[in-house]
């Protein structure tokens, strides 16, 4: 059995649009209106805004002021750009010290975290030094992140909890 549609007045057609260019998902957009994705669609395609794949959105890139075309999903999903590898090493290079990776020091820090307290890092947990020194690895100094992903995450800048922090202990 069909429902009757809902139609949406001019002001939310607006805000749609609003939201839609400020990288909100069409489907939040849909379920906030109570609405299908095929109706906000349709509004977007009615005032001429390209809704394709392939879609480029311009950002800055955070060290040299120079633009980027990024996806419209991947300019969603982070919080900076960069033009190149090489920009964007500058900006990790700006947040603290080098980064001085040390496999021997990051497997004693796994043994720190266990001997110390009741938690064990698991397969594909990532053991974060806090001041990028792997060698210090105090107790205060480490962070356990769930995946990789949280932790590049931490890294470009946001909220992210860890799994286990020796600084609040």
């Amino acid at each position: 059995m069909r429902t009757k549609r809902q139609h949406l007045t001019d002001e939310q057609r607006k805000e749609a649009i609003t939201r839609y260019q400020s990288l909100d998902r069409m489907e939040n957009i849909a379920k906030d209106f109570g609405c299908t994705r095929q109706a906000i669609f349709k509004i977007l395609k009615k005032e001429g805004i390209d809704t394709s794949k392939e879609q480029r959105i311009v950002r800055t890139c955070r060290v040299c002021g120079k633009e980027v075309l990024r996806r419209r999903g991947r300019a969603r999903t982070t919080k900076h750009s960069y033009c190149s590898d090489e920009c964007y090493r500058t900006y990790l290079h700006t947040l603290g010290e080098a980064y001085n990776p040390s496999n021997y020091h990051s497997r004693m820090a796994r043994q720190i975290i266990q001997q110390y307290f009741d938690y064990r890092p698991e397969e594909g947990h990532i053991v974060h030094h806090i001041n990028k020194d792997c060698q210090d690895n105090r107790k205060k100094n480490l962070e356990v992140y769930a995946c990789q992903g949280d932790h590049l995450r931490h890294h470009r800048g946001f909220q992210v909890t860890p799994l286990w922090s020796g600084a609040t202990i």
